[in-house]
């Protein structure tokens, strides 16, 4: 049974649909793009799946894959925590370049990468404990950005082209490119977040929330009663992966 809310808070209404459910046998689920292809992983190889077309990527000696980043399909993202390095991908999941942070002129533990406006990269530097704006065309120190270094541990990071979102267990902070800090909410204990066109859907003891980009307010939207840490949102759709479905909702904002 699934309970869903279209509550008012600071002038949001926001109504959830369920549009259908679709099986999925993967050990990771990555996402959707705007295209509707799905991406998830199975045995650390990557792949893409739309209609009856499937591609793959895989290099096992790079680990398991920490996260894909698909706000471009035509340039996908894959980051590598195990061995530092993130590989750029086609719309084919035919291998574009890498970067292996252990091998850059300045070296640098990163804990997160996405991408960035002008074909740059999000960045967490772990030593440092900062997000980072970071240039490979760049020769020198390739961080053209740098944030001030966070107090709290990080929980998570979601980001689009212009803005990064973190939260840790007492704050979710919004930066724009140029480091500077847009805006502050007191949320707690955020497990996970996706954002789509500046809308943000976060999961939080198991219930989902969507905090509107003009909204200074969270609204619950969704509580299920099957288990998932899985989900992603894009192009108003959001989906939902408990290990063998995937759950499709529409988000709509009257």
């Amino acid at each position: 049974m699934l309970f869903f809310f279209g509550l008012n808070a600071a002038s949001q209404n926001v109504e959830v649909e369920f549009i259908e459910k679709e099986p999925l046998a993967a050990d990771q689920y990555f996402g959707h793009d705007i295209f509707d292809a799905a991406y998830f992983g199975v045995n650390n190889t990557f792949y893409k799946q739309q209609g009856i077309k499937i591609n793959q990527f895989s290099d096992l000696q790079l680990g398991e894959i920490t996260s894909a980043d698909l706000l471009n399909p035509l340039q996908i993202l894959l980051f590598y925590r195990n061995t530092n390095t993130v590989v750029v991908l086609d719309n084919n999941l035919v291998e574009k370049k890498r970067f292996n942070f252990n091998k850059t002129e300045n070296f640098k533990n990163i804990g997160y990468a996405g991408s960035a406006a002008g074909n740059r990269l999000w960045i967490y530097n772990l030593d440092a404990k900062r997000i980072e704006i970071w240039n490979p065309e760049v020769s020198s120190d390739n961080s053209v950005q740098k944030m001030v270094p966070l107090k709290n541990e990080i929980k998570g990071i979601t980001t689009n082209y212009n803005y990064c979102w973190i939260f840790t267990s007492e704050k979710l902070k919004m930066y724009n490119v140029y480091g500077v800090l847009v805006k502050e909410y007191p949320i707690q204990n955020i497990t996970k977040a996706q954002q789509y066109n500046g809308d943000l859907i976060f999961l939080k003891e198991r219930k989902l929330y969507f905090l509107g980009k003009k909204s200074e307010e969270a609204i619950r939207i969704l509580t299920a009663d099957f288990q998932f840490e899985q989900f992603h949102f894009v192009n108003e759709i959001l989906y939902i992966y408990d290990k063998q479905y995937i759950h499709k909702y529409r988000i709509f904002q009257p």
